[in-house]
């Protein structure tokens, strides 16, 4: 874009060369290019404002404020432009193809990547969310911003993803000995181990292991 080159302003070269000589007009031109070249910078930034993405902070607010979008204190610039963006782009009639473009807008600049899944024959549609970090609001908050530009006869699931974890991991017996007697005392398919998840049918095999070999 023209406007991104880099231009400075220097008001002596426009004067006559027999007075640029003089200290008191090289002096007087160099404070008045600061202010110009102030100038100069507001009026790129002002046409820059017309774009969503070359917007600054002002230039956001004045989209946020047409569009009725409410920013939180926490968000960036970046998160403020796609969800103008996003909106901004929202338009009818709703297709699949629309859909895939909008998911991509929506996570654009993020590590998250959604993925939708129709089942026709259950009037249902799944995203599926993928990412390397952990879910936070702004993921969440996908329900509601999709709810109202979907077909409103279509079950809307938003599915997490999470990345599957692998490695060598060790307990000492006691820890599954008590986790043993826990589980007896209440019935359940999953329990906590810290921040980790064990199957129940994973911790009887476990101590069935320990048994035979001694342990």
């Amino acid at each position: 874009m023209l406007l991104d080159n880099p231009k400075k302003v220097d008001l002596l070269k426009y004067l006559p060369f027999f007075i640029q000589n003089y200290k008191e007009i090289d002096a007087i031109m160099k404070a008045e290019n600061i202010i110009l070249q102030n100038e100069w910078e507001y009026l790129k930034q002002a046409f820059k404002n017309n774009f969503i993405f070359l917007t600054d902070a002002y230039g956001i607010s004045l989209f946020e404020k047409m569009m009725k979008i409410y920013p939180k204190g926490s968000d960036t610039l970046e998160e403020r432009q796609v969800k103008v963006y996003t909106k901004w782009n929202t338009t009818l009639p709703y297709t699949w193809r629309w859909l895939e473009e909008y998911l991509k807008a929506y996570f654009l600049n993020t590590s998250t990547e959604a993925i939708p899944i129709l089942f026709n024959d259950e009037y249902r549609l799944d995203i599926r969310l993928s990412s390397k970090e952990w879910f936070g609001e702004y993921e969440y908050k996908l329900f509601d911003e999709l709810r109202i530009l979907i077909p409103a006869n279509l079950i809307l699931n938003i599915v997490n993803v999470l990345p599957k974890l692998g490695g060598t991991f060790f307990c000492k017996s006691f820890l599954v000995y008590r986790i043993k007697k826990n589980l007896k005392n209440k019935a359940q398919s999953f329990i906590t181990v810290g921040n980790m998840y064990a199957k129940s049918s994973m911790i009887y095999k476990i101590k069935k292991e320990m048994s035979i070999n001694g342990i």
